[in-house]
């Protein structure tokens, strides 16, 4: 059973279960940022790997974490991907070969 994406886990998620509450304090993770630029083309005008507004997917069929960001500066998105979400993949991707860019836009 799937009740799509939960930031929280509410009492009705679990309240026909055997399971109960338990509450943590928030620790940010050490590691950050899980995703910066590195490639040449993300660094060249201004370096800049951004997760946009609802940019970070989980698909439950493939088991994985996926990213649609803004790469390098201004018009150009990029596509990557997670087994954990916090180390991240840039699949070769055909727009434009050798790189994981999913939009480009070379009009200045």
């Amino acid at each position: 059973m799937t009740v799509g994406r939960q930031l929280f886990v509410d009492d009705f998620l679990i309240e026909e279960t055997t399971l109960s509450p338990v509450y943590h304090k928030a620790v940010k993770y050490e590691g950050n940022p899980v995703l910066k630029a590195e490639t040449s083309w993300e660094i060249a005008h201004s370096p800049v790997a951004c997760p946009k507004s609802g940019g970070v997917w989980y698909d439950e069929k493939e088991h994985l974490y996926k990213m649609w960001y803004e790469a390098g500066w201004l018009h150009q998105m990029a596509y990557a991907v997670s087994s954990d979400g916090i180390c991240w993949e840039r699949p070769d991707l055909d727009l434009c070969p050798g790189t994981n860019k999913i939009l480009v836009y070379d009009g200045f």
